[in-house]
């Protein structure tokens, strides 16, 4: 249905379809769809099920890199193969559909020059050491990317460095939970210097904020600025008390307001 509706979709900024077990083609059909659409977020957690063709996979994939480069205004993508239900408080209740694995990179790939996507959730696709390196290289050019998720994703230490060397260049990624279940398991091969790599990145990503939260103090003085220098130019009109005395004349009775002492003075005769 969205895929001949879509383009009709003009009201509609949210889109969550989380867990509705769509599979490679419901979501080359929903992507389709939405390519002339107002969507902004759009969440396809847990609707990956195991590929039926390649071909399919593969489709799916092109579909939605086909929406990130349509008009749609879409800035926040989620499409983690972990379902966790609304209002849960931790991952007990979570469920896991399929993996994209490495099929997920041409798509991370193409951020590289995207500058609408602000927020991409990609957790626990599985995608491997291959997967963190376009990570790596996107983040290297990216100037839009603010907030990623990609935990469960078999990341290993090799991983984690590679993606260090693409924070080093990246200056707007600031917003990521750690991916405690990879980092864990990398933590086995090389506890100290997994640890240095993570201080690093969470240190790349403080930085980050940080000039995010100066640039913005920047703009918000250059608009004060220009407003007290636009103002010295056309400074607003004086306001002059008059008396009301000074009125009468001027104002129709009809239009002038009593003052106390006026009312009630007034009696009827029969």
């Amino acid at each position: 249905m969205i895929n001949t509706v879509g383009s009709k979709i003009n009201l509609i900024t949210k889109l969550d379809l989380s867990d509705n077990d769509l599979g490679d083609e419901g979501i080359q059909l929903v992507a389709q769809g939405l390519c002339s659409s107002s969507v902004q977020y759009l969440i396809l957690n847990g609707n990956f099920r195991s590929a039926r063709t390649r071909d399919a996979r593969v489709a799916a994939v092109d579909a939605l890199i086909s929406l990130l480069r349509s008009p749609c205004p879409l800035s926040r993508l989620h499409m983690s193969a972990t379902y966790i239900p609304s209002g849960s408080i931790s991952r007990a209740g979570a469920r896991n559909t399929a993996q994209l694995k490495t099929d997920l990179i041409p798509l991370i790939s193409v951020l590289a020059t995207n500058n609408t996507l602000t927020s991409l959730d990609i957790t626990g696709h599985g995608m491997g050491n291959k997967g963190a390196i376009a990570l790596a290289k996107t983040l290297q050019t990216n100037e839009s990317l603010t907030d990623l998720s990609w935990d469960d994703n078999a990341t290993t230490l090799s991983g984690f460095s590679y993606f260090n060397v693409g924070m080093k260049i990246n200056k707007t990624l600031h917003h990521m939970p750690l991916p405690m279940n990879d980092i864990y398991l990398a933590m086995s091969s090389n506890s100290t210097e997994m640890m240095q790599l993570i201080k690093q990145i969470q240190q790349r990503l403080y930085d980050n904020l940080l000039d995010r939260e100066q640039n913005s103090k920047r703009v918000r003085r250059t608009i004060w600025n220009t407003n007290n220098h636009i103002n010295s130019f056309f400074p607003p009109p004086s306001r002059t008390l008059v008396s009301q005395d000074s009125l009468i004349g001027i104002i129709p009775p009809s239009l002038a307001v009593p003052s106390p002492d006026d009312e009630d003075l007034t009696e009827t005769t029969e």
